[in-house]
């Protein structure tokens, strides 16, 4: 059962730590918070320099900008924005860099804010992944949050899950996986978060940053107690963990809380330069839903819980909160999704304003960043709601414009892929375009005797302006059993935003990274009908496409492997180099050789991320009967009218696995056929059928031999062609003295005679060409030419104008139009 991740859309917040050697300035105390995006947040390899611009609160005129941390000159503009100047060695080849903002504290040292991706690589006009790669995780229930940081400093992105407890389980466990920087990932680590005393307790959510000032990530993991409706215990607690270095962690220290803590959020919301912490419960029956804040001593620990109470939203409601500064003064706030969303601007001291209400529905899933480019934070909002205010199906994406005092423009709806439950979003640039764009996920695609598959992603591309364009579904992915998590990282340092996800193609209990990838397939999957062994089916195909805008792809070779290889014969029109935005076919035919499923894949060896890419090959073989022709066309050579011609032969086999029945065999008129096959023909014998030409009179004459029988393609058929010969002229041409103007030649005879045993008609002469004008004919030809008879035309040249002249004699006769070339000249 996946009842946690059904009620919870908990969010997690990165706050890096740094090293404490930095020099000592007397800024704000307080952490900063750096706003998504960076402007710009994507550029080409070999860009120039630049001057990057970053939006968020708590700055103060001693912050510095950190890249891959390392110090860049900084500019200080106000509380909200800054600038760093970036070299052109920074951006020169193709990868990623974690940009970060440090103030310093005398009382603490650095005071590092989360960290923000800007990404060096060339722009993509769509969006694609690889292949899955998935790892097991420690419960085969599958996961309830994820996330993405790096714990042991080494520059990689790593995963943290929590795992789901479903029922009748004792304590919590999260699991680190350590990233190796190409996509993959360490076997995971489990760590203990609440006590294995405790009953049916299920973590749904956590954060991390330094909360104790050793330059260190933390874990903070928020617990409940209430996995199932309705609840028997009423207690939630808090887990602090304090990070190692080295993607490990110290034994955890439990907190408790109010009434069943749902989500969680931290920043420095007092000013004080240590993280607090933010919880929503919901409440349930007398006890009222309830937001806690609980500020940090800076060691790990943390004072007393503030309670914001009333919470603004009501009891056993789905909840997500965001910490941010909405309004731009400077302080921490609170977005929390649930059934609307309210916003709670900060005091500065860790207690908020009352709640201020957009309207929106069935909050799922919160995040935020500056969509337009005007410095305010704006909010998208995942439901799975119609239109409003109603709720309904299918999944929505709600993007609320920030208005920069702490309120937010009419939401605009943008539909995804169906879902009736959690549907999970990131914001990123995904196709390097320089806006941020959205990436959601459906948590059951189809839901059918109690079991989840198809689920798909739903990427939305940013103009720029606050809109989206429509939903598509990033190609080249499989089928997944759901979405209920997406994050977002560049997991194998190449420049391109990848993502993570749970669950995978076969099961809950996974964890699988999805690599950003420049070559694009149309189809990973080609299905086949089923085939009788020995036929062969149309072809299918899958359209390979280099999505970047700048660089080649080369493919090396395309390959058939598998369980039947030879089932399947590939042609391809791919080039070795794949030019930028150009496509290629690979085409497939399934011819199988026994029956029963047949399986193969196409392997695609090439320089783009996740090479070899794959195309499943799948077809079932069938008992049946196969016709197969010796020839598909037969020509005869020319044949006097009505004489017949030398037979020519068609040798029908079967070549299946069952016998072939025969209904009729058939020719087209002016052909004859003979055929010794009879009405069946056993598995791999054969027969022959004889075929002749009769022409009934002259020219080319076409036609077909039709076969009906029992086999894929039928009828089959054989083209039939030969040319019918009736009359002949004696002479091809006649070349008639200079005459004068005006005057008549001597006439010239040629001669038109039936070859043929049977009376032809005759239709008559006419004159064509350059000159018809200058020749006339007599004939003694009548209407009707006997029996092998002839009979005579005469030719005059009579020029009209001096020089050389010309045209063409044609006789009608027969059916046939049998021409002579005339010429003369005039003087």
């Amino acid at each position: 059962m996946k009842n946690i991740k059904t009620r919870f859309a908990p969010h997690f917040l990165l706050v890096l730590g740094m090293a404490s050697n930095l020099l000592h300035a007397q800024p704000p105390p307080a952490i900063p918070m750096l706003n998504s995006p960076l402007v710009p947040e994507f550029v080409a390899p070999g860009s120039a320099a630049l001057t990057l611009t970053l939006n968020g609160s708590d700055f103060g005129t001693g912050s510095i900008v950190y890249w891959n941390g390392s110090p860049r000159q900084t500019t200080y503009q106000n509380c909200c924005q800054i600038y760093a100047e970036i070299t052109a060695a920074d951006v020169s080849t193709p990868g990623s860099a974690l940009v970060t903002v440090v103030n310093t504290s005398q009382l603490y040292g650095p005071l590092v804010s989360n960290s923000q991706l800007f990404s060096i690589a060339a722009p993509l006009s769509g969006v694609s992944y690889t292949a899955p790669i998935s790892m097991t995780s420690p419960d085969a229930n599958g996961i309830v949050v994820l996330g993405t940081a790096d714990f042991n400093g080494d520059g990689k992105p790593d995963l943290i899950f929590a795992n789901n407890c479903s029922s009748n389980c004792y304590g919590s466990t999260v699991s680190v996986a350590l990233g190796n920087g190409d996509g993959t990932f360490s076997g995971p680590n489990t760590f203990a978060v609440s006590s294995t005393n405790n009953y049916n307790v299920n973590s749904v959510g956590f954060v991390f940053g330094d909360f104790n000032h050793d330059g260190k990530l933390d874990l903070v993991v928020l617990n409940s107690y209430c996995i199932e409706l309705p609840c028997d215990l009423g207690n939630g607690t808090f887990s602090f963990l304090a990070g190692n270095g080295d993607g490990t962690f110290q034994p955890a220290v439990e907190t408790s809380i109010g009434y069943d803590p749902v989500a969680i959020a931290a920043a420095d919301f007092d000013g004080d330069g240590n993280l607090d912490l933010a919880f929503a419960g919901v409440g349930y029956s007398a006890i009222p839903s309830a937001l806690y804040v609980f500020l940090g001593n800076g060691d790990g620990t943390f004072q007393t819980a503030l309670t914001v109470s009333p919470a603004p939203y009501p009891n056993r409601a789905q909840v997500a909160i965001l910490a941010g500064d909405f309004n731009r003064d400077g302080r921490q706030d609170l977005a929390v999704g649930a059934g609307a969303t309210f916003i709670l601007l900060g005091n500065g001291d860790g207690t908020f304003q009352s709640a201020i209400q957009s309207p929106t529905v069935n909050a799922w899933g919160l995040a935020g960043g500056d969509l337009n480019g005007d410095g305010a934070p704006d909010l998208v909002i995942s439901a799975p709601c119609g239109q409003l205010p109603g709720c309904g199906y299918p999944a929505t994406i709600w993007v609320l414009m920030g208005n920069g005092d702490g309120t937010f423009q009419t939401p605009v709806s943008y539909s995804v892929e169906d879902s009736s439950s959690m549907t999970p979003i990131v914001l990123g640039d995904f196709n390097g375009d320089g806006t941020l764009d959205i990436m959601a996920g459906n948590s059951c695609g189809i839901f059918s005797a109690g079991t989840c598959s198809g689920a798909t992603l739903s990427f939305l591309a940013g103009n720029g302006d606050g809109t989206f364009q429509p939903q598509v579904q990033p190609q080249g992915l499989p089928s997944f059993v759901g979405f209920d998590y997406i994050v977002a990282a560049d997991f194998n340092g190449d420049g391109r935003i990848d993502i993570a996800v749970d669950g995978g193609t076969t099961g809950l209990g996974a964890v699988s990274s999805l690599l950003t990838t420049t070559l694009q397939l149309s189809s990973i999957n080609l299905s086949f009908a089923g085939q009788n062994v020995g036929g062969q089916t149309s072809p299918q195909s899958s359209i390979l496409t280099n999505i970047a805008t700048a660089g080649n792809v080369g493919i090396a070779n395309t390959k058939v492997a598998g369980p039947n290889p030879s089932d399947f014969t590939l042609t391809t029109t791919c080039p070795s180099q794949l030019s930028p935005t150009a496509q290629c076919q690979v085409n497939a035919v399934f011819t199988p050789t026994a029956t029963g499923p047949r399986t193969a894949t196409v392997a695609i060896t090439d320089s783009a991320v996740g090479s070899p890419h794959m195309i499943a090959l799948t077809g079932t073989g069938i008992a049946g009967a196969i016709a197969s022709l010796s020839s598909l066309a037969l020509t005869f050579a020319s044949q006097t009218v009505p004489t017949t011609s030398p037979i020519q032969t068609v040798t029908l086999t079967n070549t299946g696995s069952a016998a072939l029945n025969i209904s009729s065999i058939a020719a087209s008129p002016q052909f004859l056929y003979k055929s010794a096959c009879g009405t069946m023909l056993a598995i791999g014998a054969n027969c022959t059928i004889s075929v002749a030409f009769k022409p009934a009179f002259g020219s080319t004459q076409t036609g077909t031999l039709t076969i009906t029988d029992n086999a894929p393609g039928s009828p089959q058929t054989v083209t039939l062609s030969g040319t019918g010969v009736y009359f002949a002229l004696s002479a091809p041409s006649l070349a008639f003295t200079p005459q004068a103007v005006g005057t008549s030649s001597t006439p010239q005879k040629i001669t038109l005679t039936n070859l043929a045993n049977v009376a032809g008609p005759f239709t008559g002469v006419r004159f064509t060409g350059a000159n018809p004008v200058s020749f006339t004919q007599t004939n003694n030809c009548g209407a009707t030419i006997a029996a092998n008879a002839s009979c005579s035309i005469e030719v005059t040249f009579t020029p009209k104008k001096t020089g050389s002249l010309g045209a063409t004699m044609q006789a009608g006769a027969g059916g046939m139009s049998l021409s002579a070339t005339l010429s003369g000249t005039g003087k």
